[in-house]
């Protein structure tokens, strides 16, 4: 299948980048999971256990897949054969730039043991400090659509406002980030960047604005990729939750196409 765009110099010897397929999504639920199970606006909504969660996820992203507005692409290491990153778009109406619409069945990941091995190490989970490069899914589930166990209250507050900031700051002819998932392990190495850059290029050509959200571990790289915040989200989990965590922020971005000489 090809891409919309030439694969990335800075992208690392041993990775992939490739479209994702619908034999992607168990594998690319674990991704989600590894990516933000430390991050707030995540694990407050999510059940206690793993597989209600990664069975939703899963599902939802082959919804995802079946949309035609919507383009995900993968990142894989070579070394192992996982998936190792992923980022989710939402196309401009009307343009062919972005490429073409991929959705496919084959083989799907079994993740039964990573559920069991989690459950193990869950205390050793919560000693580690990494934080996910974005915690957005800006496409809201409808009310009762979360995983089964999870506390669907904080789920609701917490995509209503994504989606409320969508209506606000979205049109139909920007380019949307939906969602970028990247695995701990593999942070720092360009795979976010090898993710963003092509399409953002894309958007450059057809001089198009870009839409995300972003967390504060997030903020860093899409600054230096020309995103400004626009606007900042606010939950307070100490009103939703028995436990002090403070006021957590996600932050509006946009950027303006770049023109090329």
């Amino acid at each position: 299948m090809d891409l919309p765009f030439p694969i990335p110099a800075s992208l690392a010897p041993g990775f992939v980048l490739s479209p994702m397929t619908h034999a992607d999504t168990d594998a690319a639920a674990v991704v989600y999971y590894e990516s933000f199970k430390l991050d707030p606006a995540n694990t407050y909504w999510w059940p206690k256990d793993l597989a209600p969660l990664l069975t939703w996820c899963s599902g939802r992203m082959r919804k995802k897949l079946d949309d035609p507005h919507v383009r995900n692409f993968k990142i894989t290491d070579t070394a192992t054969g996982e998936m190792i990153a992923y980022a989710r778009w939402d196309i401009p109406k009307g343009s062919s730039r972005f490429g073409a619409w991929v959705a496919g069945e084959s083989d799907k990941v079994d993740v039964t043991a990573l559920v069991e091995s989690d459950n193990q190490a869950a205390a050793a989970d919560q000693a580690t400090t990494q934080q996910p490069l974005i915690a957005d899914d800006k496409a809201a589930p409808a009310m009762g659509d979360y995983p089964e166990g999870g506390n669907h209250e904080i789920a609701e507050m917490f995509f209503s406002a994504l989606n409320e900031s969508q209506r606000k700051w979205t049109t139909d002819d920007m380019l949307g980030l939906s969602l970028l998932c990247v695995s701990p392990k593999y942070h720092r190495k360009g795979i976010a960047t090898a993710l963003l850059a092509p399409m953002l290029d894309i958007a450059d050509a057809e001089g198009r604005k870009t839409y995300l959200e972003a967390t504060v571990a997030g903020r860093p790289l899409y600054e230096k990729l020309g995103f400004r915040e626009v606007d900042v989200l606010k939950f307070d989990f100490d009103a939703l939750t028995k436990e002090r965590n403070g006021l957590y922020k996600n932050f509006v971005m946009i950027r303006e196409p770049v023109a090329k000489n």
